[in-house]
């Protein structure tokens, strides 16, 4: 069993804490290295009490947590593309909507799926909104990327073209839109830039902001 002295921190010292480095070294190789999950587990065994949450314990265990999931240079670069779903036989639609409404460029897919999927560029930035053949669940989703546009002249000229397109009804049509001039139907707050939500013929909410 752990010694355990009374007291403000609940351990004597950090040299006493079962999860310190000083501690480990003189456990022996089993308790040595950055696997904290098999020093918290070993710790356990050797009889810590985990439901005391004393502040030395919090330190540590942050500490550990810190050494082995930090990552202090992200490999990912960029977000690549977005995948949509569809029903099947509405690629029609998604490009009448995704192409004429919205103004995103078609671009070529692979050739063995042609017929099933549309690929669309966003701009020159590299990045894409896919199409795909499949089945939205749930029409009351919150899930949705955002697209970013480049003035409010812009957002809003976008947003009258969604909204015309709904009023104006047909297979292509948005399910959804929020009408300019009102409020978002997206959460409120200060910390909002300006936008604005629709949801296509498919299902598919999308968000578009400053």
């Amino acid at each position: 069993m752990v010694r355990v002295v009374p007291g403000g921190n609940g351990w004597g010292s950090e040299g006493d804490h079962p999860l310190s480095q000083q501690w480990m070294r003189r456990r022996g190789p089993y308790c040595a290295g950055t696997d904290f999950r098999r020093r918290w587990r070993h710790a356990r065994k050797c009889g810590v009490n985990q439901t005391r949450p004393v502040p030395q314990l919090n330190q540590l265990l942050f500490r550990g947590l810190r050494e082995e999931f930090l990552v202090t240079d992200s490999m990912i670069t960029g977000l690549a593309h977005v995948n949509l779903l569809v029903p099947e036989g509405t690629l029609d639609q998604a490009e009448a909507f995704y192409g004429g409404t919205l103004g995103l460029t078609s671009t070529p897919v692979p050739y063995l799926q042609k017929g099933t999927l549309l690929w669309f560029n966003i701009g020159d930035s590299g990045q894409q909104v896919h199409v795909a053949f499949g089945v939205n669940e749930s029409l009351s989703s919150r899930r949705h990327p955002c697209f970013k546009l480049e003035s409010p002249e812009k957002l809003l000229e976008l947003q009258h073209r969604i909204w015309n397109h709904h009023v104006r009804g047909g297979d292509a049509a948005p399910l959804q839109a929020d009408k300019p001039g009102e409020q978002s139907s997206g959460a409120q707050g200060v910390e909002y830039p300006s936008r604005f939500f629709a949801r296509d013929f498919a299902g598919n909410r999308l968000e578009f902001s400053l």
